[in-house]
């Protein structure tokens, strides 16, 4: 099982925006977008994180791609590693939010902060770090440093 898990991975795509709303401008209604582009991110944004481990538990891969591409800088590419422990703190998360949801019951304000009965706090706390973790652990494994052109490419993926 282990092995077939070797070969394939899930791919993640995320674009950076390359427009930024430009703040000198008059201070008409309309906006004046000018063009910043900052490159594909250096590193997995702790956001994507409970994503790219639900598309990993959901294909059965130990591990996944993303790709961080550039409108004008190129792409850059991190591996990001599956981690059951991570899942499983989500998941119980999720599932303690869902059972209070279908009694009709918000979240009390220690529900989240672990001062509330059960383990829902600690754990959500512990998957917060790990969140952080893992996103930190992500190796970059492909960076075509600002190349949008390849040799022999098709430049036009890039416009």
């Amino acid at each position: 099982k282990d092995n077939n898990k070797r070969w394939k991975e899930i791919v993640e795509v995320k674009n950076t925006c390359p427009f930024f709303i430009n703040r000198s401008g008059g201070g008409g209604r309309s906006r004046e977008y000018i063009l910043s582009d900052r490159g594909p991110r250096s590193a997995v944004d702790p956001l994507w994180m409970p994503q790219l481990q639900l598309h990993m538990l959901c294909a059965d891969t130990a591990s996944g791609l993303l790709l961080s591409r550039s409108a004008t800088m190129g792409v850059r590419v991190m591996r990001v590693h599956r981690d059951d422990e991570y899942l499983r703190l989500m998941l119980g998360c999720v599932k303690a939010l869902h059972k209070r949801a279908k009694e009709g019951k918000f979240p009390s304000a220690g529900f989240y902060s672990g001062t509330a009965n059960g383990t829902t706090g600690r754990d959500y706390k512990r998957l917060v770090e790990m969140t952080v973790e893992l996103a930190r652990k992500a190796e970059v494994v492909v960076d075509n440093g600002g190349n949008i052109h390849p040799i022999g490419g098709d430049d036009r993926l890039f416009i």
